[in-house]
């Protein structure tokens, strides 16, 4: 699959279920790629290719294992994040200790005004059922372990 406006391409299996939402708005131009990918068991990929203007957003949560990628050309982290009571979120980030919104520095889609740069892609991987789920466990559930695959395979 490619995105419309960032024009990141991505993998996924043939047995999870894409849905897309494309919007333009007053802080990114030409406007912002919104991809869903759910698993057969709910786990749920989120990716936004173009995003900006979203600083605060942040829950207060904690990185319990940070993985390091190569990543569109760049360092990236996988970070696996402790929402207080289970692991049940992997973030891409670009830094080891981002919990939240860490994302990357995109290519085709840019800030409003144009002075402030390339907009960000964020991705996550959430499994909805998470109750006491240790980090071995999230690690391995092979729907995770699908949802890791779909974000090391972004290109352009």
């Amino acid at each position: 699959y490619e995105t419309k406006y960032e024009r990141l391409k991505l993998m996924y299996p043939s047995d999870f279920t894409l849905k897309v939402v494309e919007s333009t708005g007053s802080t990114v131009s030409p406007g912002m790629d919104t991809i869903t990918i759910t698993s057969p068991s709910g786990v749920i990929v989120d990716i936004h290719a173009g995003i900006a203007g979203i600083g605060g957003a942040c829950p207060d949560y904690t990185v319990a294992s940070s993985v390091p990628i190569g990543i569109l050309g760049k360092q990236a982290y996988l970070n696996y994040v402790n929402n207080g009571s289970a692991i049940n979120t992997v973030v891409l980030a670009s830094g080891k200790e981002e919990a939240c919104i860490g994302g990357l520095i995109g290519k085709n889609v840019m800030q409003v005004p144009a002075s402030y740069g390339p907009a960000s892609i964020l991705a996550t991987i959430t499994q909805r059922d998470y109750s006491g789920t240790s980090l071995a466990d999230f690690q391995k559930n092979p729907d995770v372990q699908q949802g890791v695959f779909i974000i090391k395979s972004f290109s352009y």
